[in-house]
């Protein structure tokens, strides 16, 4: 939810990324790894709450959800709650159709799998987004970074193209911050294997601009800020 209303303004482009995402028509969303539908739901809730209180417009908006997730306990309460969600965004005229497949980010197989079946789910889409949430613990907490690479590496390539977004979150922690940590590695990645695809904002007065600056923007929640 603080990515999307960013009520500080330190989220850098977060905010805009998720709200014009959701402006109206079709949108693709994947959510990967997506436990049990946490990171989509709150996303989804708070822009239905928005459109409720006439803070953002009711255009009608179709959701193509997939989410990616090895846990079928998870799965199976992410449904549940899918489920009772939905009526709740019909009413602010977001439509959802939600499908669940089975996900092994260190299985390259498993990750093809995915990445065809979320393609094929979104095809009619307009635009499509990636949220990857709270993936830190699993990947740099158990030392499974290295193994799962190359199967991130195809997962983000999917978000590339016109209309293509994605949002990586993780909460504030060594793991993820740190000096070595995983957005250390991402600034890697986007710096050598994925610098055709995207492009890191340099901020030549700080030394660490991945982890240290914030942008200041206006948020089209907040026009005169």
């Amino acid at each position: 939810m603080l990515a999307v209303l960013d009520p500080k303004s330190e989220g850098g482009k977060a905010s805009d990324t998720f709200i014009k995402s959701m402006a109206g028509c079709t949108l693709a969303l994947t959510d990967a790894p997506c436990g049990a539908g946490a990171a989509a739901l709150a996303f989804l809730s708070t822009i239905a709450e928005l459109r409720a209180s006439e803070v953002l417009p009711r255009y009608p908006l179709e959701v193509k959800f997939i989410g990616g997730e090895l846990s079928i306990h998870a799965v199976n309460h992410a449904k549940k709650l899918f489920s009772d969600i939905q009526s709740e965004l019909e009413v602010q005229a977001i439509f959802l159709d939600a499908k669940f497949k089975e996900w092994n980010v260190l299985d390259k197989l498993s990750t093809s799998d995915f990445v065809k079946e979320s393609a094929l789910h979104g095809a009619s889409c307009s635009s499509k987004l990636l949220v990857i949430a709270n993936f830190s613990g699993f990947l740099v907490k158990e030392s499974k970074l290295k193994e799962a690479q190359p199967q991130l590496d195809e997962l983000l390539r999917y978000a590339t193209g016109e209309q293509s977004l994605a949002i990586w979150i993780e909460p504030d922690m060594n793991r993820s911050a740190a000096n070595g940590g995983l957005f250390s590695w991402l600034y890697q990645r986007f710096e050598t294997v994925w610098r055709l695809f995207a492009k890191i904002d340099p901020v030549a007065t700080c030394s660490d601009p991945v982890f240290r600056t914030s942008a200041k923007f206006s948020l089209p929640l907040k026009p005169t800020d």
